[in-house]
């Protein structure tokens, strides 16, 4: 029944009012419970028809009844009472109607008892307080996503991947799927949390220099290659350290080497190119030192 649209709920109820019959029923059954044979007496119409009006009644909850044994004819007799209820469409109303249109939203406002949990008016209350609560949401979490845009911005490695997962959470607010959307906006806040992380060192590493690429196509591929870059910066490290101990620089052939690797050493894309270099280097220069020692 809530799926149906707020519309033609109303339509439907305004349609079971629109009946003189019905009204009357209404009318009797405010101030007195009555049963069907008092009814048809008071009406004057058939057991079928008057079973008929009342069925849409109850059906829509304007009307409600209890039943009760009669122990001399031994027969349940219904008593019916009319529930007490408020239709409202007024110009607030309206422009409520309006303002939503876009969303295709239809209000109407009623107020009802407590107990009359089945009537098409509170049915109708329901739904609008409903799409209330749905705005509200909306509202939470669109400024949720707006901040962790503001922070995806400012990240060094990955913001478009973050800006990406926070476009379909948006999607999953619009369409009103918030488990979906509470779960991604906490999947883009633990991914820019790590992405902040990695940042840190990555630019602290490209302020020294060195040059280096991350493939940002998801989480998984950023981690990956933000260990590969930790690991081979940590080897060009230890060359460095041990450039810092290399002789015989005056000779040319030595001397050309070690400057082909120092040009390279900032570019971490070229690691085994300079590993290999550096090794023969040192071969180089180990083969000077043993000539020098040969010839003391």
């Amino acid at each position: 029944m809530d799926d149906i649209d707020l519309a033609e709920r109303l339509t439907e109820l305004l349609k079971v009012l629109a009946n003189p019959i019905r009204l009357k029923i209404l009318a009797l059954c405010l101030f007195k419970e009555r049963t069907s044979r008092e009814l048809r007496e008071k009406l004057r119409i058939s057991k079928p028809l008057l079973i008929s009006h009342l069925r849409k009644l109850v059906n829509m909850g304007l009307l409600d009844y209890r039943t009760e044994l009669d122990e001399e004819r031994m027969i349940v007799r219904k008593y019916y009472r009319t529930r007490s209820f408020e239709i409202c469409i007024n110009s607030e109303v309206l422009k409520e109607i309006f303002e939503d249109i876009n969303n295709n939203y239809i209000y109407a406002t009623s107020t009802v008892p407590p107990a009359a949990t089945e009537m098409s008016a509170k049915i109708i209350s329901n739904k609008l307080r409903k799409r209330r609560e749905e705005k509200e949401k909306q509202k939470e979490f669109m400024a949720k996503i707006r901040s962790l845009e503001a922070r995806a911005s400012s990240l060094a490695i990955g913001a478009s991947y973050v800006k990406s997962i926070l476009s379909q959470a948006r999607d999953y607010v619009k369409s009103k799927n918030f488990s979906h959307a509470d779960a991604t906006i906490s999947h883009a806040s633990q991914a820019i949390r790590e992405l902040e992380s990695i940042g840190k060192f990555s630019s602290r590493w490209r302020r020294e220099g060195y040059f280096f690429a991350i493939n940002e196509s998801n989480l998984k591929t950023i981690k990956e290659d933000y260990e590969r870059v930790k690991r081979v910066i940590e080897r060009i490290r230890r060359i460095e350290e041990e450039l810092k101990t290399i002789q015989f620089l005056e000779i040319p052939e030595i001397n050309a080497l070690y400057t082909k690797i120092k040009n390279n050493l900032k570019d971490l894309s070229k690691i085994d190119e300079v590993e290999r270099d550096f090794a023969t280097l040192k071969q180089m220069v180990e083969e000077r030192r043993k000539l020098k020692k040969g010839v003391e």
